[in-house]
């Protein structure tokens, strides 16, 4: 694919000149017969080497997502009873390593101070592969009164899709200003209490 996809530049008619290729630079000769060309294998080439980059990057997506997959791990009873699952991914594992060395680095701290802790380092490991339609479900749900507002806030930050750095009850605030300011008549809408006295009256038809 590398041989396929890089052209080879050709040209004659230039003698011993050194010439300079690039889009700053225009090549000059005297030579009527001179030539100056890419020659590549085929015209499919620049086909084949998009192919390559897609077949790429499915690869990495495949990789990626053995990383979240759970898979069936040899854990402890006190760790299955604990963490309320026997299958994790790759991803959770290494998490789960980070949390216990930043323990336990935190633990050497507390001897080195002559103030002994008991650190408790929690960090996001919820990874889950979400398919496609998941939030269009997670949407209905939420609309057929399943779930409530907030919990579908809280499911869509853990698939990515809102800012960790969001809180619920500030949400909720604007939703509230939102409805206020929707609900709120407009002053053009009312009519004026001189424009009420001076509508005329009703007539008998």
């Amino acid at each position: 694919m590398h041989v396929a996809r890089v052209p080879i530049l050709f040209g004659k008619g230039f003698g011993d000149n050194e010439i300079t290729v690039g889009a700053a630079h225009a090549v000059m000769a005297d030579n009527a017969d001179a030539d100056l060309a890419y020659v590549e294998h085929q015209g499919t080439s620049i086909e084949a080497g998009r192919e390559s980059l897609l077949d790429l990057e499915e690869r990495m997506r495949a990789t990626g997502a053995e990383l979240i997959s759970q898979k069936p791990v040899q854990t402890t009873a006190t760790q299955v009873t604990s963490e309320g699952e026997s299958a994790k991914s790759v991803l959770q594992q290494i998490v789960e390593n980070l949390e216990e060395a930043f323990c336990q680095a935190i633990c050497l701290m507390g001897r080195w101070a002559n103030s002994p802790v008991e650190p408790v380092v929690e960090f996001f490991k919820n990874f889950t592969a979400t398919p496609p339609d998941d939030n269009t479900t997670l949407r209905g749900a939420k609309d057929s009164g399943v779930i409530s507002r907030q919990t579908m806030f809280e499911e869509l930050q853990r698939r990515d899709v809102l800012s960790l750095d969001r809180k619920w009850d500030d949400e909720k605030d604007r939703l509230a200003a939102e409805r206020d300011t929707v609900s709120q008549p407009q002053a053009n809408d009312q009519p004026s209490e001189e424009d009420l006295l001076n509508e005329p009256a009703p007539t008998d038809s």
